[in-house]
């Protein structure tokens, strides 16, 4: 199961693709990241 890097929880649902990949948001602390071959990249707010 995904679980978020930033809160712990399983609170996770589809927030749209990044670069060629699936992007997650968390629902409990609305962090996003995506998980790639290497491991899960958190990304930044702009």
């Amino acid at each position: 199961m995904i679980q978020c890097q930033e809160c712990q929880t399983d609170t996770i649902v589809k927030n749209g693709i990044g670069p060629e990949k699936q992007r997650y948001q968390c629902k409990s602390c609305s962090g996003n990241f995506i998980i790639a071959d290497s491991g899960i990249t958190t990304l930044q707010p702009s």
